[in-house]
């Protein structure tokens, strides 16, 4: 199975910064890899960076939800995106429909990042395709 990696960006106001969060969704087969003790591998840290710099990881289980979304070509942080969430946020409200918001009270939005998809190799191991990769600077 091959599936977009799904981006969120939100406020971390405790460090005063954005945080961004990349979700890789996981095949069933994937699991086979947790043995016995059902505890799936982590990345190791970047030697090359300083611990307070270092990424965290972990596992999550993701619920089954209702997803709205609107057609969008540009990246997760291109400065057209508040005008494109706040289009998403007035279709659901037009909707009849009530948004998940985050513990401070914002709505939560996400993108499907579709050019670069999370897909497994034969013998269960992840692997990566990316389509295309433009860098802004």
């Amino acid at each position: 199975p091959v599936s977009p990696i799904e981006v969120a960006i939100s406020r971390d106001a405790e460090a005063g910064a954005n945080r961004v969060t990349w979700s890789i969704p996981i095949a069933p087969e994937f699991l086979a890899a947790a043995g016995s003790d059902g505890e799936l591998p982590l990345p190791a840290s970047d030697q090359d960076m300083s611990d307070d710099m270092q990424a965290t990881s972990g596992y999550k289980l993701q619920p089954r939800r209702l997803v709205a979304t609107v057609p969008y070509g540009g990246n997760p942080q291109d400065e057209d995106v508040s005008n494109v969430r706040k289009e998403l946020y007035d279709a659901i409200i037009s909707d009849g429909l009530n948004p998940k918001l985050d513990e401070s009270g914002r709505p939560m939005f996400f993108f499907w990042q579709n050019d670069a998809k999370a897909c497994y190799v034969s013998d269960g191991g992840l692997g990566m395709s990316v389509y295309e990769w433009r860098p802004k600077f």
